[in-house]
């Protein structure tokens, strides 16, 4: 029996454990009206501190995964002329949808795949959209239970894991590894897609590479590992589940809304935001996207490029004319203020909401002189006080920031780093950020939800 320790959680997190560990297994729909109290057999409290959760069985998993896949090939990859190519990349729809003879259960499929099907997918949102950007979750279950129900709390998510028209979220990568529940934020991210698809996006982190849910095996809590103490039958298998659900993820997604901006300088500012896990990538001309027909909503990626997965960002000046190589990572950039500003006029962006920076605090912000990103009240809030334990004033959690701050200073750029893998992470709080849309990207509003 394992037990997350745990502070008073929210109804939700009934439903939660209600859906991961019994509907989700028998792949129907629940009807969340009858979950009403704490004495839901699939969750066990002691002293409101703990939680109990069941294992998921393997057909269990399969059923998730088989609604996963079919609900995005139906609603999303469906399309020839969504793609800037003319049409799926057959890579991608062997994974989804594999020849007869190669059963899902078989050991026919190859697991080490992941660069044949890189893609990048453009979301358009009408102005007034509400999107929650989650950043890393490293298996964070009860983080990410919490998040939800705050989401629920602020009538952004439904009882019925239904979101409302013009409502979204979007998982920013690194779902999985350190935390000791991957599989069980794996299956709870499938099905809250399967019940959203054209609301729910994801993108895939570092830690959604073969290479590192496989093979890091110094990592606390590998998902490698976790996938075979908690199958140890049927891991084969499994992993080439979590694999191919890692391939059908895009690097990088751009969401825009609105039009170009103006601004005194005379340069154009468009609504438009790349998310991604890591940072830059200057190898992929993203503009394509905005260049083709309105219809197209995927670039294939021919070559995998790092940067989407592992680019860091820093305040401290690399003294460099080009592009500065992330020697800490091993691979991706490390692109500071200067890099980043010319890097978003080449590729047509305003900003980046992003994880991969993911200790100590939930939402980080880049500023002049600093290494790495800072804590957002170094940049946003009057009190400076150094108890590492500040909340965000209810002014701003009711009225948001605006994101003209962020724009035109030598001081920071609009780039958020968001993390809420507090189990995995020993962080000081958790939280994620809600962003209003709007027709001028310096009218977008932030809404930091930041709890300890």
């Amino acid at each position: 029996m394992v037990f997350i320790r745990y502070e008073t959680i929210a109804k939700l997190v009934v439903v939660i454990g209600y859906l991961v560990c019994s509907v989700v297994m028998q792949a129907t729909v629940v009807d969340f009206t009858t979950v009403t109290s704490l004495t839901s057999p699939w969750l066990m409290y002691r002293d409101n501190k703990a939680l109990r959760l069941p294992k998921i069985g393997h057909e269990q998993l399969h059923s998730l995964w088989v609604a996963y896949k079919e609900r995005l090939y139906n609603s999303v990859f469906n399309s020839n002329e969504a793609w800037l190519e003319g049409r799926i990349p057959p890579s991608l729809v062997s994974i989804l949808f594999p020849p007869r003879k190669m059963s899902l259960f078989t050991d026919n499929f190859s697991i080490d795949q992941d660069r044949q099907v890189s893609h990048v997918q453009r979301v358009d949102v009408s102005p007034g959209s509400k999107i929650c950007f989650i950043g890393d979750v490293h298996g964070s279950m009860c983080s990410l239970a919490k998040n939800l129900s705050e989401l629920v709390n602020n009538h952004f998510l439904g009882d019925d894991w239904v979101l409302p028209e013009s409502h979204y979220i979007c998982f920013l990568g690194d779902l999985v590894d350190r935390g000791e529940f991957s599989v069980e934020t794996w299956c709870l991210v499938m099905h809250l897609f399967t019940m959203n698809p054209g609301q729910v996006f994801l993108v895939r982190g570092n830690h959604e590479e073969y290479e590192s849910w496989s093979g890091q095996r110094d990592v606390p809590h590998c998902m490698s590992a976790e996938i075979e103490a908690k199958f140890p039958v049927s891991y084969k298998q499994v992993k080439k589940w979590f694999s191919k659900f890692c391939q059908t993820l895009p690097d990088a997604l751009i969401l825009t809304s609105g039009e170009m901006q103006k601004i005194q300088d005379a340069a154009l500012i468009p609504a438009r935001v790349l998310c991604c896990h890591g940072g830059i990538e200057p190898s992929v001309v993203l503009n394509m996207l905005f260049d083709a027909d309105e219809s197209v909503r995927y670039m294939r990626i021919e070559q995998f490029y790092h940067g989407f997965n592992w680019s860091d960002f820093t305040g401290v000046s690399n003294k460099s004319k080009g592009w500065t190589f992330n020697r800490e990572r091993g691979c991706g950039y490390l692109a500071d203020i200067d890099q980043t500003k010319k890097y978003l006029a080449l590729s047509g962006m305003a900003g980046v909401f992003r994880g991969h920076q993911d200790q100590q605090y939930s939402f980080k912000l880049i500023q002049k002189g600093s290494r790495g990103v800072v804590p957002w009240f170094e940049l946003i809030s009057d009190n400076k006080a150094k108890k590492r334990r500040i909340l965000p004033h209810k002014y701003i959690q009711e009225y948001g920031l605006h994101m003209s701050p962020f724009i035109g200073t030598d001081q920071t750029v609009p780039v958020f780093t968001l993390s809420t893998a507090k189990e995995a992470r020993d962080m000081w709080d958790e939280g994620f950020v809600i962003v209003k849309t709007a027709a001028l990207f310096s009218n977008w509003m932030l809404y930091p939800h930041i709890y300890l």
